[in-house]
């Protein structure tokens, strides 16, 4: 974390419990007059729904960085929302996200138009 010469910063992994806490441990050791200009967000899934946990405004705009994704694996809870989570760059290379995470474009609401039995056809 101290030496990359990186501005986007994406934490990946399974677990939901940390995600947020990732990214706040990332930045306690990167150098602190950088923070301002850079991305640093965490995306993890296990809980099979879709939701941002935290977000915080950049100078480029509003930034997910605790994005719970994923879903749609056929488990657990009804009502949730399941899909995918989209990270762009602009020109100038600074991640932006173009689509909110609760959007019809990337996510839905479970069961997303599955047949769940017979009398659903």
């Amino acid at each position: 974390a101290k030496v990359s010469k990186n501005k986007n910063f994406m934490i990946i992994q399974h677990y939901p419990g940390v995600g947020a806490d990732l990214v706040d441990e990332f930045c306690k050791y990167r150098n602190a007059s950088d923070l301002p200009f850079e991305m640093v967000s965490s995306a993890y899934g296990h809980t099979h729904s879709q939701q941002c946990d935290r977000t915080y405004d950049t100078q480029y705009g509003k930034l997910c960085n605790a994005i719970m994704t994923g879903g749609g694996g056929g488990c657990c809870g009804e009502g949730t929302r399941r899909g995918f989570y989209v990270i762009n760059f602009d020109e100038n290379k600074h991640m932006l996200t173009s689509v909110d995470i609760d959007s019809d474009e990337i996510s839905c609401q479970y069961p997303c138009g599955a047949i769940i039995n017979e009398e659903d056809k």
